[in-house]
């Protein structure tokens, strides 16, 4: 396969999305869905959230389905946390 093919196979996608989760409980992890157009699965993700609350982590980021991901959250806080309407970075490799 010439070089081209290669770098557009695994060319990187940038996504942005607002996404608004509930609040994450005191002390655990929570595996939540979002709609990601553009994602497939044999893509990896790198994820962020550069306006995330203190103290709530996202632990993983994968591509389950066609446009859909699961995030893992850890609170390590004693209450709940809710992240807000924020703005949440996608990098598929």
């Amino acid at each position: 396969m010439p070089a081209s093919s290669l770098a557009a196979q695994h060319a990187r996608k940038h996504i942005v999305k607002k996404c608004d989760f509930t609040s994450r409980a005191a002390g655990l992890t929570a595996v939540t869905g979002q709609t990601v157009k553009g994602l497939r699965k044999d893509m990896s993700v790198l994820v962020w959230a550069p306006a995330l609350n203190a103290d709530l982590y996202v632990l993983s980021c994968k591509v389950t389905a066609a446009d859909t991901v699961d995030l893992v959250f850890y609170n390590s806080t004693g209450g709940g946390i809710d992240p807000g309407n924020i703005d949440y970075h996608f990098l598929a490799l």
